[in-house]
This record gives C-alpha cells, structure tokens and sequence, in this order.
C-alpha cells in the first residue's frame, strides 16, 4: 500500500528547449547556476529500493533507486505523478541512483529548481510544456443540506506559521489497510490530501474559511476497491463515506482544469 503524503506547490514554467553540453557532468544553462557535478547509473535489478531523497543547503543532492518520473516531479514542484503525461513506461519503471554536487552555499527554492530542470535537459534531453487540461476530478462540497457538520470537523481559532497547518495519517486500528487522517488544517488543503487516496484532483467547494480541526477514520482497502470492498471482510468505511459520515461533506464527481506537465520528448540518460 502506497501513502502519499502531499504538500501544495505551484508549478513553474518549464523550459522547453534542449541544451547541449560536451561534458555531461556540467551542464551549460544561460539562466542561473547548474550542478558542478552529476552522477546517474542504472541502480542495481537487485539492489535495495528507497524513495528518500538527501538534499543538501548548496542545492546539492543524493537518490537511489527512484524513476526519472520522480526527477521530473521535483524539478517542477508537482504534487502528484498523474500530474505528467505522456511519458514511456521506462521512464515510470526503470530505477535511477544519481548525485549531484553545487558551489553555492546556499541555495534559493528557484535555484535548486532550475538546477534540477538543467539536469534533466542535458542528462535525459527532456522536452516538455505546461498546459490546462480537462480531467476528471471531485468536488468537496457540504453533504447535509443545513450545512452541519460532522463530528470529526470542527472550527479551530490556530494561528499557523506555514500554510497549511499540519496534519497527518498513520495506522489505525487492527487492518493494516485502516488509516487515521488527523491534524488542524484548511479545507483547501484538506481537498489536496483526500486526493493521494481517490487518485483524482480534489477541489474545495465547501464555502468553509479558516481552520478545521479533523479526526477521519477511513479504510485505504476500501476506498480503491469501490463496489468490490463489500467481498472483503472486516474492511472500515471507505473514504467516502468516512468524509460524509464523519465530516458531514461530500465528494462529488465533478471535472477541473488542472495544470499538466506534458512530456514531448525524455531519452535514457547519457553516460557519467
């Protein structure tokens, strides 16, 4: 079972030119720093399979075993892989252990951006573009029609230093499928999480400001096997109906424009 944790980013203007380098280990960019040096191998059929990734201040990093889907999610702030299309299968599956050092001492969340993009132009001769396209998607919207809410939805008078608040999930209960989503938050932000278990973009519609405190008990399982969850004993509440019962809201099948990193051209990475 796969948990994603997501935090909101805004997507950046991807560069959709090739830039060429004699020495791969440098790549050449006309607009702002790029890695001193960089280091990408195949990772071993056998070897360990990680997903943590070590970044450093000077905007250096260290990765192993992760797909150049994952690369490319970082270098464009994406939350979410269906954010990409049109990428090949090996570019979801075949596993990478890159490195990569920088002379700065400190770099800005544009630098390590733009260092990363450079990586991925030279080393993977990407080509990609950012457009709005129509996808299906869900609205959150309020399920009772006095509005009340639930009793794992409550207002809460938080002052935060980050936006949004934190939140979290963890195991709950004796299903290791059984999931609790706890923490004080917005509502926008609420949307953003209900959406790494629905797989669809998830919009706030709930007319709801400021800050919630929410306690959702809900059952991973069920939630991705919909109408078959009923052949599976001892499953919770799906997440659907866990966001009616317990938070008095609603998702509702619904369609966004959403912002879509569109691959026109990705190659194997050359040689260190």
């Amino acid at each position: 079972m796969r948990i994603a944790m997501a935090t909101v980013f805004a997507a950046a203007t991807v560069a959709a030119t090739v830039v060429s380098s004699q020495t791969p280990s440098r790549p050449r960019s006309a607009n702002g720093p790029t890695f001193d040096v960089i280091s990408i191998r195949p990772h071993p059929e056998d070897g360990p399979v990680s997903n943590v990734v070590y970044q450093r201040p000077d905007g250096g990093f260290s990765l192993t075993a992760l797909p150049a889907s994952h690369l490319i999610i970082r270098a464009y702030a994406l939350v979410f892989g269906d954010d990409i299309v049109g990428l090949p299968e090996w570019a979801k599956s075949e596993r990478y252990d890159v490195s990569a050092t920088s002379s700065l001492s400190q770099a800005t969340t544009d630098e390590r951006l733009g260092m990363w993009r450079a990586m991925l132009v030279d080393r993977f001769r990407l080509v990609a573009h950012l457009e709005k396209r129509i996808r299906p998607a869900y609205d959150l919207v309020r399920a009772r029609r006095d509005g009340r809410l639930g009793p794992g939805l409550t207002r809460v008078a938080l002052a935060c230093e980050a936006e949004p608040c934190a939140m979290r999930v963890e195991p709950h209960g004796s299903s290791r499928f059984g999931l609790l989503l706890a923490g004080e938050t917005t509502l926008a932000a609420l949307a953003t999480q209900l959406r790494a278990t629905v797989q669809r973009p998830v919009v706030d519609k709930t007319g709801l400001h400021g800050r919630y405190r929410v306690r959702l008990i809900y059952d991973d399982m069920a939630s991705r096997l919909g109408l078959e969850a009923a052949s599976w004993p001892d499953l919770g509440p799906s997440l659907s109906t866990a966001v009616r019962e317990q938070l008095g809201l609603r998702l509702r099948s619904s369609t966004a424009a959403q912002d879509t990193l569109v691959v026109d051209h990705i190659e194997r990475p050359t040689e260190n």
